[in-house]
C-alpha cells in the first residue's frame, strides 16, 4: 500500500501530537531580579525545573522596567489560554516580548528556536518515512 508524502506528514504530525499529551512538560522557573542566572545569556545548568500537568507550555518573558532595568522570567508551566490571557493583559511593561513553547526545558532561549527546531525534526522525519513507504 503506498501512502502520500502529506498523508505520511499527517499521520506522523497526529502521533506526535498524541505522544505529547500523554507527558507533562519540564520547564525553567526563575526571575532575573532574584537570581541573577536567570537573565541571558542563560546558563542552563544553573536554575531550577520543575515539571507540570499535559496541556502546559514553557514560558519566557523579556523586558524592561526602566531604561536601566531589565528583567527575564522563565515562568512555570501553564495553559496555552492563560498564556492567551496574560499577552491580552496589561500585566507586565509595554513591550515585553512573551513567547510559549512545547518541549521540555524550551524556554532557556528564545521559544521560536525550539518551535522551528521542531517543526523542522518532524518534516525531515516524515520525509524520510515517505521515502521508506515507497
Amino acid at each position: 500500500m503506498k501512502l502520500s508524502f502529506s498523508t505520511s506528514l499527517f499521520a506522523l504530525l497526529l502521533f506526535s501530537c498524541c505522544l505529547l499529551q500523554g507527558e507533562g512538560i519540564r520547564c525553567y522557573d526563575c526571575y532575573s531580579l532574584r537570581d541573577l542566572f536567570c537573565n541571558d545569556p542563560f546558563r542552563k545548568n544553573s536554575t531550577a525545573t520543575k515539571e507540570y500537568p499535559p496541556g502546559n507550555v514553557c514560558v519566557k518573558l523579556k523586558g524592561n522596567l526602566s531604561k536601566e532595568d531589565g528583567f527575564v522570567i522563565r515562568r512555570e508551566g501553564m495553559l496555552e489560554a492563560q498564556f492567551d490571557e496574560l499577552k491580552r493583559s496589561k500585566t507586565y511593561p509595554e513591550g515585553t516580548q512573551m513567547e510559549k513553547c512545547h518541549v521540555d526545558l524550551c524556554n532557556a532561549a528564545g521559544a521560536s528556536t525550539a518551535s522551528v527546531a521542531v517543526a523542522v525534526a518532524a518534516v525531515a522525519a516524515a520525509a524520510g518515512g515517505a521515502r521508506l513507504w515507497r
